[in-house]
């Protein structure tokens, strides 16, 4: 586990958050520290990553920094959770992936901005005909050492910076309707360089029956 760290942002209500935010990342903590005490974290409570702009501009782009900043770090494997997430079980079966991306139920189409589709290049008809999905941005896990993985990682990262993510500002004059933010354009850099989302049961995301992470919202 020397190489694999866990990373996670909460915001409190002094930063225009929620405290049962800041609760959550505690619980997570702590579920972490029960199965691998030793865990390296590298948890932002009420700080943003460097280089991360406000929540206001970006949308959910402090994911992109805070993963990066770990790679950096010299992390090589990196597990992005939401503060809702709890670890109930050691994590080895995320070990075969190159990356992880959960598949959502939903469609893409429409999932995904107008702006989004023209930034990526996207052709509206192969993302209905191919079934793409959007994924869920609760869990992401990136294993560096491969080049895949990186690429991905790179794209995403550069439609964050180009603000393809949307603010808030875009969202609440609907400019981006049913955007998804992250979301949306980590299942287009996925897609496009022919990876797949992953099936919630290769990782035991949020099952019934023996899982690996559960997810539950404010208590």
């Amino acid at each position: 586990m020397n190489d694999v760290c866990f990373v996670c942002q909460a915001f409190g209500k002094l930063n225009y958050g929620d405290d049962r935010y800041v609760d959550q990342q505690t619980r997570l903590k702590e579920s972490i520290l029960s199965i691998y005490p030793d865990a390296n974290l590298l948890f932002y409570t009420n700080t943003l990553p460097e280089g991360a702009r406000p929540f206001h501009i970006s949308l959910y782009g402090l994911k992109v920094h805070a993963i990066e900043q770990t790679w950096k770090n010299g992390f090589t494997k990196v597990i992005w959770l939401d503060p809702a997430m709890i670890l109930t079980d050691k994590i080895d079966d995320l070990f075969q992936f190159r990356m992880v991306a959960i598949k959502d139920d939903n469609k893409l189409t429409g999932l995904i901005s107008d702006k989004a589709i023209e930034y990526f290049n996207i052709d509206k008809q192969e993302m209905v005909y191919k079934d793409w999905r959007l994924v869920g941005g609760s869990l992401y896990y990136f294993d560096f050492d491969f080049e895949l993985t990186q690429k991905i990682f790179q794209i995403w990262k550069k439609s964050e910076l180009r603000g393809m993510f949307g603010s808030q500002y875009e969202a609440s004059s609907e400019l981006i309707n049913g955007h998804r933010n992250d979301e949306s354009c980590m299942a287009a850099a996925i897609y496009l360089n022919g990876h797949e989302p992953t099936d919630a049961y290769k990782v035991r995301y949020c099952i019934e029956s023996n899982p690996m992470f559960t997810k539950k919202h404010f208590k």
